[in-house]
């Protein structure tokens, strides 16, 4: 077999979405090979074994997702509550005298929860849901300030979606296994070990039955090797 021909290995500076994303072209291309492909049993556990993997690489992507998320969903809502912060002490100016009462009169609320951005994002969910009920004792001067009532009902918007994605976090760390970086140093193996020499020989014994899965998963990983590279030669050149 030529070098061409042969399922080359995998690049280990592959980063965890490529990995992932590469197995689960190998999943799918074993999925439509032949019956006689798939009733090796020997192959099977293998691609099993790489599936169980990607799964577990990805629900390790998808934490990693949340908690830059997360971060997203704070910085807007703390966003809101400056402009809130800064729309009440401005109103407390107005010309208009029953404005400017009620103005004084929600800042009055507000004063007490000034810096509540700068604590835990967690701690700020629990201050927030508390300037929120308080603010609804508030409604009839809220309703006399222009904007206010939208921006009171932003930022109700802001902290469910913070407290949605904080929940979705926890549960996946009641799921969490190995880190991201440990899982993609198992699959590699699995491929560079078992999958691609395996491969390799089956492809010199049984050429008719399987060259075209061992051609499919050759292509997928050059492919994926070729990326690697020209990401690793810009890195080089900045």
């Amino acid at each position: 077999m030529s070098k061409k021909d042969k399922v080359v290995f995998v690049n280990h500076n592959i980063q965890v979405s490529e990995l992932a994303t590469l197995a689960t072209l190998h999943v799918s291309k074993w999925e439509d090979a032949s019956e006689a492909v798939k009733g090796d049993e020997l192959l099977s556990m293998i691609v099993a074994d790489e599936k169980a993997k990607e799964a577990a690489l990805t629900t390790s992507i998808n934490r990693t997702k949340s908690a830059s998320n997360l971060s997203d969903l704070d910085a807007k809502r703390d966003e809101i509550l400056t402009e809130l912060f800064d729309v009440v002490s401005g109103l407390r100016h107005s010309r208009n005298a029953e404005k400017k009462e009620a103005a004084s009169a929600v800042n009055a609320v507000l004063s007490k929860y000034r810096g509540i951005a700068r604590l835990s994002i967690a701690n700020e969910s629990g201050q927030v849901k508390s300037l929120l009920e308080d603010l609804e004792a508030e409604k009839a001067n809220i309703a006399l300030l222009d904007d206010v009532a939208d921006i009171v009902a932003d930022l109700r918007a802001a902290e469910s979606a913070v407290l949605a994605e904080l929940n979705k976090i926890d549960s996946d760390k009641v799921a969490a296994g190995e880190s991201a970086s440990e899982i993609k140093k198992q699959l590699v193996a699995i491929m560079n070990d078992e999958l691609v020499p395996y491969l390799n020989v089956a492809k010199i014994l049984k050429s008719d039955v399987y060259g075209d899965f061992a051609d499919n998963v050759a292509a997928s990983i050059t492919r994926a090797n070729a990326t690697v590279d020209v990401r690793l030669k810009v890195s080089k050149q900045a």
